[in-house]
């Protein structure tokens, strides 16, 4: 998929969640999101040593296959992105929890607070975990896939659209489906 389609779903979900969380029920700007970076939760040029580990952990997983997949990428401000770097998950995961977004942080530790929240209710979609491997990567793929409802039918429908020009990559969202700017 092309980075700025990536880009798209990926702010498309984190604003969806953000809205989740704070009990929001009209979309602001996309914006905001779509000026994150990219993350790779697996490294997108790893050391030799994690690749090595990937291939212990995940016996008969190739790494390249997993490493662009939708479930192992997250979108993160740039200087917390910098800090983790190609680490492991391990390491990156003091990282996450600094994101001002919630779908990053939730990759580490679920916001508890009440029930029947907003909060408790978009937690009920989304899953924090402890280590990072081909399982978990498939299951945030399918949480993004079914988890998000409207969402994924809209952001899929777009980005699926066959797109033959972006000015600067950009796109905006609009009357239930995506826009070029």
């Amino acid at each position: 998929m092309q980075q700025y389609r990536t880009r798209y779903l990926l702010a498309r979900l984190t604003q969806h969640v953000e809205m989740a969380f704070s009990g929001l029920k009209v979309p602001g700007s996309l914006e905001p999101f779509t000026n994150l970076e990219i993350e790779h939760i697996l490294p997108n040029k790893p050391e030799d040593d994690l690749r090595g580990k990937w291939a212990t952990e995940n016996p008969g997983m190739v790494y390249d296959d997993y490493k662009n997949r939708l479930g192992n990428l997250t979108l993160l401000e740039k200087p917390i992105n910098i800090v983790a770097g190609n680490d492991f998950y391990t390491a990156k995961q003091v990282e996450y929890s600094k994101s001002g977004n919630y779908l990053t942080r939730s990759l580490v530790a679920l916001t508890d607070v009440g029930q029947n929240t907003s909060i408790s209710r978009i937690n009920a979609k989304l899953e924090s975990f402890p280590a990072w491997n081909a399982a978990t990567i498939e299951k945030r793929r399918n949480t993004h896939r079914f988890g998000a409802g409207r969402l994924e039918d809209d952001a899929y429908r777009c980005l699926m659209r066959k797109v033959s020009h972006c000015d600067q990559g950009s796109l905006v969202y609009s009357s239930g489906c995506c826009q070029l700017r």
